[in-house]
């Protein structure tokens, strides 16, 4: 049966969809309640999105009181930002002027003014500041105006624009700037809520787009269009493969590539240990990542290696013994 959890991201995810602790999400903590994860939840810069999500038992491979990590986990739904700020410290009036603006009781002028100065840093950015910031941004009793990002500051707060679906326009003079207009398609495609869409496009031009691991790490590519560059790695062998970030982000990884991924597409497909072990991919890394899955390797004095809470979440979760190899 799944255990119900929640995952505090930096960036939306796909609905319904599976994906893998590695990368960005190596050792991300998931949270057994949406009040003990709290503490997380005032910067949103970091800590942008919450998501209510499943997770398998056998998957679990550490826990404590508060939250557990696993090496995958299920995307069910969005949290809705009011049940996240009624869990949130604040006094009763900041909850008042807070929900002003949900119920559409504060003035166009006020929220206007508010969310321009926002935008451009122009703010104390406090902990009240950034929530109502959020209310602000995501009400949808009053139509806010286009906005025009000029400086890094305002970069950060993107892919939040994009997700509430709020017209912005980047500072052609950013332009100028490499980096900075880099980091807005970066920001954007973070914030989105738009997925597989990339396809039919050259593998050639795509994997020289500076973002095209933000395509990737946000599943912007259709599975047609991953697997063709999978094709394409799989006959250029001198070439960096994003192993680690395509597995995480949980593309089908089909049988003709899997070698292209070892050893972290053992992950999706624990059957392959075997195999990789034959092939002696980085021993130690190979190593976590078996016994993440249920593995151990004979010789390893796993005693003095492993933590307590993960020798807690093994004998809690775990309901055959490890298998040896």
């Amino acid at each position: 049966m799944a255990i119900k959890c929640y995952l505090l991201s930096s960036r939306i995810r796909q609905l319904n969809h599976t994906y893998y602790s590695l990368d960005d999400d190596t050792d991300v903590e998931l949270f057994y309640n949406l009040d003990e994860c709290t503490h997380e939840l005032y910067n949103i810069m970091r800590k942008t999105f919450v998501y209510e999500v499943e997770v398998q038992p056998e998957d679990i491979f550490e826990c404590d009181k508060h939250h557990l990590k696993a090496t995958s986990f299920k995307i069910i739904e969005l949290v809705d930002l009011k049940s996240i700020i009624s869990l949130l410290n604040f006094s009763s009036q900041t909850l008042k002027e807070i929900y002003r603006i949900f119920n559409g009781e504060a003035s166009k002028a006020e929220l206007v003014y508010t969310y321009k100065k926002a935008v451009q840093g122009a703010i104390q950015w406090t902990d009240i500041e950034q929530i109502k910031f959020l209310a602000i941004i995501s009400q949808t009793r009053i139509e806010l105006p286009p906005v025009i990002i000029s400086n890094s500051f305002g970069m950060s707060l993107i892919r939040l624009l994009e997700f509430y679906n709020r017209p912005y326009q980047v500072d052609p003079l950013s332009y100028n700037s490499g980096y900075l207009l880099n980091r807005a398609i970066c920001e954007a495609l973070k914030g989105r809520n738009k997925f597989e869409y990339i396809e039919n496009e050259s593998i050639e031009k795509l994997i020289k787009n500076k973002n095209f691991y933000q395509m990737i790490a946000n599943r912007k590519l259709t599975q047609k269009q991953f697997e063709e560059y999978c094709e394409y790695k799989l006959n250029n062998r001198n070439e960096n493969v994003l192993r680690v970030l395509s597995v995480a982000a949980g593309y089908k990884i089909l049988p003709k590539y899997k070698e292209l991924f070892y050893p972290f597409v053992i992950y999706q497909d624990p059957e392959l240990v075997k195999d990789i072990m034959l092939r002696n991919i980085r021993y130690n890394l190979a190593a976590r990542l078996f016994f993440n899955k249920g593995y151990k390797i004979k010789g390893i004095d796993y005693e003095n290696r492993i933590s307590d809470s993960i020798k807690t979440a093994k004998t809690i979760f775990m309901k055959n013994d490890y298998k040896y190899i």
